[in-house]
């Protein structure tokens, strides 16, 4: 199993949201699927009986994981509170629809995309202050515009590593740096955090490149693929750049 392996298969992973008995003109679809326009689902119409009210069912081919009723959908669509600490959001009130989405997918994403996805990823992280960051920029002299940001987080208890092909970088105080020359390191973008002790906070960016500047793959807070990369990761730490 490789880092390449780990976006093809969460890619695969497609769910679907059937709406049921969606009344005339109504927007639901349309909001829906916007606002779930970066994971990996598809929104599709759908009727039973006529004097049925509108409700909606979420799936992955014979999985069935919840049906919910179109008032919990407006909710979320109002908007989540913010989680604990200000960290994410507090999406326990729907979280028999939204814990299997634990994932965003994409298929465009820049690099200014990819940077802000991975400064979000790293701010938390420092605010947790604790666990292992883990981040591959490609390239190691990618890292040379990113010394300021993991100096930073350098003055918390964090345990930073970063990989990419040895082409030379900047050593910075408290982050170990790995040299990998492998197809899997000079293809991909990951960052992932492993929570520091605490679940929720799990959180990975692991994309692939796909012509000069363009990625896809994925976005995610699932611990199991996070712990999954993290493990994979591992696997490198013996290989420690000068």
């Amino acid at each position: 199993m490789t880092l390449l392996d780990i976006v093809d298969r969460v890619r695969r992973r497609e769910k679907t949201l059937t709406l049921f008995n969606l009344p005339p003109g109504s927007s639901l679809d349309t909001r829906l699927a916007s606002f779930f326009r970066d994971q990996n689902l598809r929104v599709e119409v759908d009727d039973t009986s006529a004097a049925a009210p509108c409700f909606a069912t979420l799936t992955d081919g014979e999985t069935l994981y919840t049906a919910v009723d179109a008032s919990d959908l407006f909710d979320l669509l109002d908007g989540p509170d913010a989680g604990p600490d200000d960290l994410g959001v507090d999406d326990s009130a729907h979280a028999a629809l939204l814990a299997p989405l634990k994932e965003t997918t994409f298929t465009s994403y820049d690099r200014d995309d990819m940077m802000a996805v991975t400064r979000e990823i790293e701010d938390r992280a420092f605010r947790t202050g604790s666990g292992t960051l883990s981040a591959g920029f490609q390239r190691l002299s990618n890292f040379d515009d990113q010394t300021d940001v993991y100096r930073r987080l350098a003055t918390t208890d964090l345990d930073l590593h970063v990989f990419g092909q040895p082409d030379g970088h900047t050593a910075v105080d408290g982050v170990t740096v790995h040299g990998l020359d492998t197809e899997e390191i000079r293809r991909t973008w990951f960052v992932v955090f492993d929570g520091g002790g605490r679940p929720e906070l799990k959180s990975a960016l692991l994309a692939v490149e796909r012509g000069a500047g363009a990625f896809y793959g994925t976005w995610s807070y699932d611990p199991t693929v996070v712990d999954e990369v993290t493990e994979h990761l591992l696997t490198h730490t013996d290989h420690v750049a000068p």
